[in-house]
């Protein structure tokens, strides 16, 4: 994550259909509540991707989330259940950033109009966001509380929340894996590098050698992008996408991933040569 740039305007987003998004919303709860997810129960943050290409981060209670100036507000310590809304199709990538929490989604190029994520912030800690396809995009942040004061969803009955009518006031920004969550770590695989060559050549190797089969369990990603016309986009078969580096993303990060059992692809977008590999207990 880049540190925090200059404030800029902030421009109200056009006019959403909370009702659409929390339709979508609840559909991907459901769906998390039939598989046994136990995030379903945290608070609600809520976050818009808007056509004007902002982002609308807020609570349940309608407070917007985020600032690109002066000291970031405090937010709750805690686990929280992210609902991402994309029914403006706007083709944006969400970095979501902090100690324990590195989430990055453009919800497979725009074409997931709804997803779910449990994500853990953890105390006196500084989380940042942004929009990785828009050059000179401004970094928000906000802090955290010094203790834990949002009840871990694993013990918590209350129902998901629903976001406040008529929350409209937001900022501007910043795979489906649960990183930090409240769930059991899985054990520690080291580390993999994906790498996007100025030609748009990918690959995703370990050690030196290009991956074909890796154990099940969360890896560090190093992620080298020399291209600004590819990206780099991880998947499990009929699973939803992570994307690793944006088409307009050239530089290095790292993130970490929980890789689960199955069969697993990379590609640059939705047209490219898919590779795959296998992932095994």
């Amino acid at each position: 994550m880049q540190s925090s740039e200059p404030d800029v305007t902030r421009h109200g987003p056009p006019v959403l259909s909370w009702v659409a998004a929390l339709a979508a919303a609840l559909v991907v709860a459901a769906s998390a509540s039939a598989a046994g997810a136990v995030g379903a129960a945290a608070p609600g943050m809520y976050v818009n991707f808007n056509a004007n290409h902002t982002f609308l981060v807020t609570l349940v209670d309608g407070t917007v989330v985020g600032s690109s100036a002066g000291a970031p507000a405090t937010l709750p310590a805690g686990a929280y259940q992210l609902y991402l809304n994309d029914t403006s199709g706007a083709l944006m990538q969400f970095d979501l950033g902090g100690p324990g929490v590195s989430l990055v989604t453009n919800m497979t190029n725009a074409e997931d109009l709804a997803a779910s994520y449990t994500e853990t912030f953890q105390p006196s800690s500084t989380y940042t966001f942004r929009d990785d396809d828009a050059a000179g995009s401004p970094v928000f942040s906000f802090a955290t509380s010094s203790t834990i004061a949002v009840p871990s969803p694993a013990t918590t009955t209350q129902p998901a929340p629903s976001p406040a009518a008529g929350a409209t006031t937001g900022a501007t920004s910043g795979s489906t894996d649960i990183v930090g969550s409240a769930t059991a770590v899985p054990k520690n695989r080291g580390k993999l590098t994906a790498t996007v060559s100025t030609a748009g050549k990918l690959q995703l190797g370990s050690a030196g050698r290009s991956v074909t089969v890796l154990k099940t369990g969360r890896y560090t990603i190093a992620v080298v992008d020399r291209s600004r016309t590819a990206g780099f986009t991880l998947q499990e078969t009929k699973r939803s996408a992570r994307s690793l580096s944006g088409a307009l993303f050239s530089g290095s990060r790292k993130l970490t991933l929980d890789l689960t059992p199955g069969q697993w692809f990379f590609y640059s977008n939705a047209i490219s040569k898919k590779t795959y590999f296998l992932v095994t207990r």
